[in-house]
């Protein structure tokens, strides 16, 4: 008992002296400098399929190294990823991580991320940017890190993911100002059976095909109709899915099949859960998910629309 209680204590005045470090790492001001430039450059109007190069450069300034360095990059509203120049990277609905692994003194990484303007905005901003690094000497608190990384992973804004950080971390700032308008032709398609607004195609069933929703399209243009998967040209029998996109006369149109959340073209109880948490958890949705969640297309995200999709999933409409 004696020598359990002697343990004790020394893994407690351990513990101490670390948190004494980590108060002091965290109250060093500056250890990393960061930039960040968008081509096309701040203030010039872009339209719905145009390409923005965002170079996110970080440097070491201080005589620190560095571990488990991580970027995190917010995608803003009115864009899609599109691809970035780093292969160790993950991606979600509204963040790309990069992990750049150890940043010993004086190094320096950059990367380009690409994002294409959807045209659902009248604004495209900066992404928002964060970077979080460990000193290498603290090797205790990478597993502290592991133990809190479920929490770090749904917090939703920089403050919560700082609290879960703790004073180890140096976040970058948050970048949110306004650096292109988006400027669109007027419509190049109009339709009787289905909603056209803001580059978006609302009010399409489950199940429909890329050639029923070509036989409800008016095309004004002289251009050819052609759906997209990603890069692929979709076939006239294959059915639609969320976040699909019409593209006529260099006009991109996103597809909204109604339900359609996962974005796989089926209602299923995938969907329903999602739903679910978006309403009752809070889950972050981009604006494709969250105009599929529209059920009843009143403009909000309710338990009506719960209710109503549950009521598609057993056949009534």
């Amino acid at each position: 008992m004696k020598k359990k209680t002697i343990i004790l204590i020394f893994f407690i005045f351990i513990l101490l002296i670390l948190c004494m470090s980590k108060k002091d790492f965290a109250e060093s001001q500056k250890y990393i400098e960061a930039t960040m430039v968008a081509d096309p450059p701040a203030t010039t109007a872009v339209k719905s399929g145009d390409i923005i190069t965002y170079k996110i450069t970080l440097k070491n300034i201080s005589d620190i190294k560095f571990s488990s360095s991580r970027l995190i990059i917010a995608l803003p509203t009115g864009t899609q990823f599109e691809s970035i120049n780093n292969k160790n990277y993950e991606k979600s609905d509204f963040y790309i991580t990069v992990t750049f692994g150890n940043i010993e003194p004086g190094q320096e990484f950059a990367v380009e991320l690409k994002l294409k303007v959807t045209g659902t905005t009248d604004e495209v901003k900066y992404p928002g940017i964060e970077y979080f690094l460990l000193n290498s000497e603290y090797s205790l608190f990478d597993l502290i890190m592991v133990s809190l990384s479920e929490d770090f992973l749904s917090a939703t804004t920089a403050d919560e993911r700082q609290a879960v950080l703790g004073e180890i971390a140096c976040n970058g700032d948050l970048v949110l100002d306004t650096v292109h308008k988006v400027v669109n032709d007027p419509d190049v398609i109009e339709s009787e059976k289905y909603k056209i607004e803001k580059s978006m195609i609302k009010n399409i069933t489950a199940n429909t095909t890329v050639k029923e929703l070509l036989s409800n399209i008016t095309n004004k243009s002289e251009s050819e109709i052609k759906v997209y998967r990603g890069e692929e040209v979709v076939s006239e029998d294959e059915k639609l899915a969320t976040s699909m996109e019409l593209s006529v006369n260099n006009r991109n149109y996103i597809i909204i099949v109604t339900g359609d959340i996962s974005e796989d073209g089926n209602l299923s109880a995938l969907d329903l859960s999602l739903l679910k948490g978006y309403i009752v958890k809070n889950y972050n949705f981009v604006e494709n998910k969250i105009a599929a969640s529209d059920i009843n297309g009143d403009g909000k995200i309710s338990v009506t629309d719960l209710s109503n999709l549950k009521m598609k999933l057993v056949g009534l409409n």
